[in-house]
């Protein structure tokens, strides 16, 4: 699925789970599947983080405006299972520019949250379109992986019968900022904001997260007269954790994107590479250096919140 088709299906979808019914206005009600994957936290720190597939439905209710969250035999932590229904909270909706594409967020939360079902609390979170797709740069062997027809994204965390603290992640997700790079002899760092970082975690026949995930820098240009060049870190040490999670390799050969193909190239070797996701796990700090001369830092998010629901 190529970003042209994507944008053309988020102009689509926008704005489509917020909008009434016309033909029925006193009533309309609306449920959408989400896929998700969460990171379980335990509430005591008794036991080692840990992640899982999820689905949760979000049913939206108007003239309510609300929104209820469900989720149905999810999978926990040892075995065990989940399902419940939150109450009807009430909706904050809003839209914005993405990469020059109107995307719709929608904003809720309540302290108490259990209709029936597993407890749930403290939970607050967003059904967004606005998270950042890659460029439309073909990287051969890598294909887009999407939540959903409608291109939302859960972002949310919640406490779960007192005993899991959780938060939603998508495991291929890009990230966007400021990068930083220097090298000897410059006589001030490169700033540019142009460069788009995407993890893309390495999922078993289950579809469950593994150990390991590959980083894909595109329109990276580490000096003003550099070119621009699309690169490929394989094989990443990935480890989640009571923050949220790393993303780290040592002495890594990329690959490079030369005649539509993947192409090894030692002499840009990655001495290290250091990436944590913390937070709503949507914001990320990168620390790398290359063939021991370039010296990189970024800061950025891969959904962009908008000031107006803060």
């Amino acid at each position: 699925m190529n970003r042209l088709l994507l944008t053309g299906l988020i102009s689509a979808s926008a704005i489509s789970l917020v909008s009434c019914d016309k033909e029925t206005e006193n009533s309309y009600t609306n449920t959408t599947p989400v896929s998700a994957y969460n990171l379980y936290v335990s509430a005591a720190g008794d036991a080692v983080p840990s992640t899982g597939s999820a689905l949760y439905k979000f049913t939206l209710k108007f003239p309510e405006s609300t929104i209820q969250v469900s989720a149905d035999n999810m999978a926990l932590p040892g075995g065990s299972t989940s399902s419940f229904f939150t109450v009807g909270m009430n909706l904050a909706s809003a839209t914005i520019k993405v990469d020059e594409t109107s995307r719709e967020v929608i904003a809720f939360g309540a302290d108490e949250a259990t209709e029936s079902g597993s407890a749930v609390s403290e939970l607050s979170g967003y059904l967004t379109q606005a998270a950042y797709l890659p460029p439309d740069i073909t990287v051969p062997g890598y294909k887009l992986f999407v939540p959903s027809n409608t291109l939302h994204y859960v972002v949310m965390q919640y406490a779960l019968n007192d005993r899991w603290n959780v938060r939603t992640f998508w495991p291929d997700a890009t990230f966007k900022g400021s990068t930083i790079t220097s090298y000897p002899g410059m006589t001030e760092a490169y700033s540019n904001s142009n460069i788009s970082y995407r993890i893309v975690m390495h999922l078993n026949e289950d579809k469950a997260v593994t150990d390991k995930a590959d980083i894909i820098f595109y329109n990276a240009k580490f000096a003003p007269k550099a070119p621009e060049i699309t690169v490929v870190l394989k094989n990443l040490d990935l480890e989640f954790n009571d923050r949220g999670y790393t993303v780290k390799g040592d002495d890594v050969i990329p690959y490079m994107v030369e005649a539509e193909d993947l192409q090894e190239t030692p002499r840009f070797k990655f001495n290290k590479f250091d990436m944590r996701v913390t937070g709503d796990l949507t914001s990320a700090v990168i620390e790398y250096q290359v063939s021991d001369v370039y010296k990189g830092s970024f800061s950025g998010v891969s959904v962009v919140r908008p000031t107006a629901l803060d």
